[in-house]
């Protein structure tokens, strides 16, 4: 199946937050699935009821013989249901998203081969006598579906059995569509591309990576959490960007904030944390941070310079000593030292 290339943004806490799902199969394969169980009628049922339609409705009323057993409003397919709510408008895939898969899986494992199957809906088959009249006794237990060929054979109203493969006299032998578009591991008619519980295992284990937009810094504490960044900023100490040892904020800001930098293995907790965007946050993405950008105050500069030369009275950048201006420009970042005799003799 090919592949869109769906390139998803959206601001959480203030920040854009991209998810590219070129390498998920799973936008596809949903609405493949949707719209393939949206468009399948044709189920031995009365009416046009659409393969959806009954994958949705099993839980709310009886639509199969008045005489089945099976529990109406319990069973799997009330998944189903919550996927299509929680997938309308979906763009970036959140926590709140993938926990609800996660159940889904979960619910759909548990209720496999029981009487919550669709496969293992129960229904009883009339028992007929030689003349074709039906025997006031017990009849026959049969799974997956009414419409049997013994069924039609001796009904005066309903024509045509349904495929042998949609019912069955034993328990989890059944493969009715129903079971089908929830459990076939492979395409079939009524399963495209699979069935509903392995599209989602797969959308689980390929949730597409994040990557953060520009995370404000505001000071030097907070830089702290962002070794790579504090790696760049110390290839920025040059005249270029201290000339005649002025800082020159404004290219500094420019040339941070045009940087998008990888996120290593072990940080990917500090960032969520430090973006407001953990487990604990239900609306921040899912996946694994991949890259992020900054925008850096004047303040997380001027702390990272003095944090880099501390203990230096004086620092230089080339020939020139660093002249800064911290807190709006009311006190100089590094106090000037009056000249002695032998600074005068050893002058720059």
């Amino acid at each position: 199946m090919k592949k869109k290339t769906i390139k998803a943004t959206e601001k959480i806490n203030g920040i854009d937050v991209t998810q590219d799902f070129r390498d998920s199969g799973f936008p596809d394969a949903w609405e493949l699935w949707r719209t393939t169980t949206s468009n399948m009628t044709e189920l031995g049922l009365k009416g046009d009821l659409s393969l959806l339609d009954f994958l949705i409705l099993h839980i709310e009323e009886p639509v199969k013989r008045p005489k089945s057993s099976s529990v109406a409003g319990v069973g799997a397919l009330e998944q189903v249901r919550i996927l299509l709510e929680m997938m309308q408008g979906v763009k970036i895939l959140r926590y709140v998203h993938e926990e609800g898969l996660q159940k889904m899986v979960k619910e759909l494992e548990e209720r496999e081969n029981t009487s919550l199957d669709p496969a293992n809906i129960l229904f009883t088959e009339p028992v007929y006598t030689k003349g074709g009249k039906k025997r006031e006794v017990d009849g026959t237990p049969v799974y997956g579906h009414w419409r049997t060929a013994h069924f039609v054979e001796h009904s005066k109203k309903f024509k045509g059995a349904v495929p042998k493969t949609w019912y069955n006299y034993e328990e989890n032998r059944a493969k009715n569509p129903p079971h089908l578009a929830l459990y076939s591991k492979t395409d079939t008619k009524y399963s495209k591309p699979k069935g509903l519980l392995y599209i989602i295992k797969d959308a689980l284990d390929g949730i597409p990576p994040v990557h953060l937009g520009h995370i404000p810094i505001k000071s030097s504490v907070q830089l702290q959490a962002f070794p790579q960044v504090t790696k760049y900023m110390e290839g920025l100490l040059t005249s270029a960007y201290f000339p005649k040892g002025v800082i020159n904020y404004s290219k500094i800001q420019d040339a941070i904030s045009s940087q998008k930098f990888k996120v290593k293995n072990d940080q990917e907790a500090l960032i969520r944390r430090n973006v407001n965007m953990g487990e604990k946050n239900e609306q921040a993405p899912a996946g694994k941070l991949a890259s992020f950008g900054v925008n850096i105050s004047n303040r997380a500069i001027e702390g990272f310079i003095k944090g880099k030369f501390r203990g230096v009275k004086r620092p230089k950048i080339g020939q020139y000593y660093i002249k800064g201006k911290a807190k709006g420009g009311k006190k100089t970042m590094f106090p000037p030292i009056k000249k002695s005799w032998m600074d005068i003799l050893w002058r720059d």
